[in-house]
């Protein structure tokens, strides 16, 4: 059966529709580089240190994943997390500080700031920071690193510090009391049973 032909009606409808779309999709890049622009002005300060130390990026983010070593530029970033910035530019800062050699001054900033936050969704800044202390964290962090893990008031921003436990703690029999506990824990009792099975296999 041949399809019918729309309607004049049909088709102005078509186009509103497709110019409406059109429309949105221009205001959406306008508002995404109105937001590049304004990030941009937000982390001047950062990124001219971050050059004068000997790396050159457009945005902090471009950190993120980077494999070269960027150590020398960790206390600027350290410095900077604590300042007042806005949610994107902290967690690009967060994340850039989430490497194994970012050392304990970072630690100690990225626990300070975890502390203050209340978002423990794994969207939130919260859940980001305790990543990176995951990753930061040192044999000598075990202490701070259990009690953050132990700590309902974190919620699951605890998940990532959790899997770290087996990592830094040389006190096996401590630890597996701690796992234990943590197993009970609603919001991150899964990690910790990942944990200890990681804990298990290790034993053999």
């Amino acid at each position: 059966m041949r399809k019918r032909d729309p309607t004049a009606a049909e088709f102005l409808s078509t186009l509103e529709a497709r110019s409406e779309f059109v429309r949105r999709r221009e205001q959406q890049e306008k508002d995404r580089r109105a937001r590049e622009e304004e990030s941009k002005l937000e982390q001047a300060r950062l990124l001219s240190e971050l050059e004068r130390g000997g790396v050159k990026v457009s945005t902090v983010w471009d950190l993120v994943n980077e494999r070269e070593s960027y150590k020398d530029v960790v206390p600027i970033l350290v410095k900077h997390l604590s300042l007042p910035y806005s949610r994107g530019v902290k967690e690009g800062i967060a994340r850039s500080l989430t490497v194994r050699y970012a050392g304990q001054d970072a630690f100690r900033c990225l626990v300070e700031e975890f502390r203050k936050q209340n978002d423990d969704s794994e969207t939130g800044l919260k859940w980001v920071l305790g990543n990176a202390i995951a990753e930061v964290a040192a044999a000598s962090n075990a202490d701070v690193l259990l009690s953050l893990a132990t700590d309902p008031a974190h919620g699951r921003a605890r998940d990532r510090i959790v899997l770290a436990l087996p990592r830094v703690f040389k006190d096996r029999a401590r630890l597996r009391a701690a796992l234990a506990m943590l197993i009970e824990d609603k919001d991150v009792g899964v990690f910790a049973e990942r944990a200890a099975a990681s804990v298990a296999r290790r034993r053999h």
